[in-house]
């Protein structure tokens, strides 16, 4: 156990020291090797067992056993490596689509989830890019950042405080807080009435574009009252929002004049909302 502790330590100091031996890849997966399972090789999350020799196992196998797989010593009930679970805290493991350009690095207990919807994964779902009525490019969810920072640089707007405006009927791509938006608003015309939609989409893949860390607030009028919502996936449609209360919605007669312009701002929430 002592050895382990000194090798431990001898790796977390490697990590944050300038002269650092290894690329962070590479540091990031030996200490994921050493958050494994004995039995199943799984990366290991709370709880994590251990034999008196420190073999680790995970919950699953644990129950199944008496003797520790490694050294056949006799498993004492319940006997958990809480240096360990602190390790799982504080390691971040590459995505196992990271050789194809995924860039996360994960928690070992968000790994799984986040793989199963990586963006890069081979079942990734094609998407388009946001700026759908200009740019007809097609690729998988992951790459679209890429796309948008290589093909439509000159079209981003970067805004450092979250403000921006709008007209009727446009798409706008904005930066905020090292994240990328799609601001759209659209007007729909039926019979007598036109339907307006004004909606900041987040252009994300994964556990980034699940978590509810932003919200943007948006008014029509100048002196108006403002709508506020969460910022969701930038892919939904205007109309399955408004019917859901996702964004900002309103009717106006045809012959009335339909040159509108928004104003509004995205805004950090001081919290992430992680639905595990």
């Amino acid at each position: 156990m002592e050895h382990q502790t000194e090798e431990l330590s001898e790796m977390l100091t490697c990590i944050y020291l300038p002269d650092t031996r290894y690329a962070i890849n590479q540091q990031m997966k030996e200490l994921s090797d050493m958050l494994t399972c004995q039995v199943c090789w799984e990366t290991l999350t709370h709880p994590i067992y251990r034999c008196k020799f420190e073999h680790l196992l995970c919950p699953k196998c644990f129950p199944t056993l008496t003797k520790c797989p490694s050294c056949r010593e006799q498993l004492e009930p319940n006997l958990r490596s809480l240096s360990m679970e602190r390790l799982a805290d504080l390691v971040r493991i590459p995505c196992e689509y990271s050789d194809v350009g995924c860039p996360e690095l994960l928690q070992p207990k968000t790994k799984q989830l986040h793989e199963e919807t990586c963006g890069f994964g081979p079942g990734a779902s094609v998407a388009q890019c946001p700026l759908v009525y200009s740019c007809s490019w097609l690729g998988s969810l992951g790459a679209i950042e890429q796309h948008v920072y290589d093909d439509h640089q000159d079209e981003l707007v970067v805004t450092p405080d979250g403000a921006f405006t709008a007209a009727a009927s446009s798409t706008a791509l904005l930066e905020f807080d090292s994240a990328l938006f799609v601001l759209r608003a659209e007007s729909v015309t039926v019979a007598d009435f036109t339907s307006h939609y004004v909606h900041v989409g987040h252009v994300a893949q994964g556990l980034r574009a699940a978590g509810a860390r932003y919200r943007f607030k948006v008014r029509q009028e100048p002196d108006g009252a403002f709508y506020k919502g969460h910022v969701s996936d930038y892919r939904q449609s205007l109309q399955e929002l408004a019917a859901a209360g996702g964004c900002l919605s309103f009717v106006t007669q045809v012959d009335k004049p339909d040159e509108v312009s928004y104003s509004g701002a995205i805004k950090k929430l001081p919290f992430q909302i992680l639905i595990e």
